[in-house]
């Protein structure tokens, strides 16, 4: 008998490395999903609704399948509804989609529409879509993404390659500022993009588990029950000295300042001078107050103003440019941050590393009483 050649050898499905760029070649290019938007277009909440239903209907056209489900509204609403949702807070996935890459039919149809994938979105995240196929679109999507999640993420979205889109972004809302956790780019396999999901999803979960800092105090306390009520923002006059006042105070761009409020929340204050006099039982008769400035998003301002304060949040937080809340902030008994040190630590009422940066056990510590809001 004789020997088989080596061409008669059968071939493992396992061995066969695909291009996916030959993958529907015989497919027409997928169109936009999303008209094309005017530079000088103003985009209002229902607008974007709109223009997510035609993302929807497109999509379901395009690939006989509606994939995950969408957010219909704005990214601000979508933060709102995911990563700022106080009672059942969830991920959020920027789905960006691009019309005309090489990796467009095979993401969509092989990746994103398969049954487990689907399925896992939607027990886990929610998604808020944009088509960024067009440049005035891709722009505005930008311009979108530095208004309500800032310029650092802004620029990590316009990093990422034009040719490996559509993309994934996956958001969490930790230590006080949104994250980017993974990214998965078009060219991601079926298998790598649900890993990279479950480990998006993992790193969430853990937000509140790990905080940054060791020590039991480098978080808020999550076991407070007070009645929290939303702030109320009483606008000052732009000309008048008080507005210049706390421009010139408190802003380190002051020609940016657009807008500055005064903060009134009543049940919140209460809560602020009921902790200020159990620090004077204590005998503490020394400074315990402090002004200090909390930089932050206006999406987070804005949240904080009506739910307070949460385990995420440390006071003269990260750096961003859209708004600073001015606080008064109860630093009473102040411990400096050393591992090594063995004493108690529910004796003291905040730690610092000595850079002016505050961590307190308490949300009733912290008073916002000012809202500066910077222009773009």
């Amino acid at each position: 008998m004789s020997q088989p050649h080596p061409e008669d050898e059968p071939i493992s499905p396992d061995s066969i490395q695909i291009d996916p760029s030959f993958i529907y070649r015989d497919l027409s290019l997928p169109s936009n999903l999303m008209e094309d938007l005017r530079s000088n277009e103003e985009l209002t909440d229902d607008r974007i609704s709109k223009l997510m239903q035609q993302f929807l209907s497109g999509f379901s056209e395009q690939y006989s399948n509606f994939g995950p489900s969408l957010y219909m509204g704005s990214l601000d609403n979508a933060l709102t509804k995911s990563v700022y949702n106080q009672s059942s807070a969830q991920p959020l996935i920027l789905f960006l989609y691009h019309g005309r890459t090489m990796f467009t039919n095979f993401f969509c149809r092989q990746v994103l529409c398969a049954n487990d994938i689907t399925d896992y979105i939607e027990k886990n995240f929610i998604v808020w879509a944009w088509d960024r196929t067009n440049d005035v679109n891709y722009q505005k999507l930008l311009a979108i993404v530095n208004r309500h999640l800032g310029d650092e993420i802004k620029e990590q979205i316009a990093s990422l390659p034009t040719e490996k889109f559509p993309a994934l972004i996956c958001l969490a809302y930790n230590n006080a500022e949104i994250q980017i956790t993974n990214v998965i780019q078009g060219c991601a396999s079926h298998c790598d993009a649900l890993e990279s999901l479950k480990e998006a999803r993992d790193r969430f979960d853990c937000r509140i588990e790990t905080p940054h800092s060791p020590g039991p105090l480098w978080k808020l306390s999550i076991n407070e029950v007070w009645q929290m009520k939303p702030s109320v923002l009483h606008p000052i006059e732009k000309l008048s000295e008080e507005f210049e006042r706390v421009a010139g105070t408190y802003a380190r761009q002051k020609e940016h300042v657009v807008e500055i409020s005064k903060v009134e929340n009543p049940p919140w204050l209460f809560q602020y001078n009921g902790e200020e006099r159990s620090i004077r039982e204590r005998g503490n008769h020394g400074q315990i107050e402090e002004y200090l400035l909390y930089p932050c998003s206006q999406t987070s301002a804005q949240y904080i103003l009506t739910y307070g304060f949460n385990n995420d949040h440390k006071v003269n937080g990260s750096s961003n440019p859209n708004a600073l809340l001015v606080c008064r902030v109860l630093i009473g008994q102040t411990r400096h941050r050393d591992e090594t040190t063995r004493a108690n630590p529910f004796a003291y009422d905040s730690v610092t590393d000595g850079s002016g940066t505050y961590i307190l056990d308490s949300s009733r510590k912290i008073l916002p009483i000012y809202y500066i809001k910077y222009g773009l």
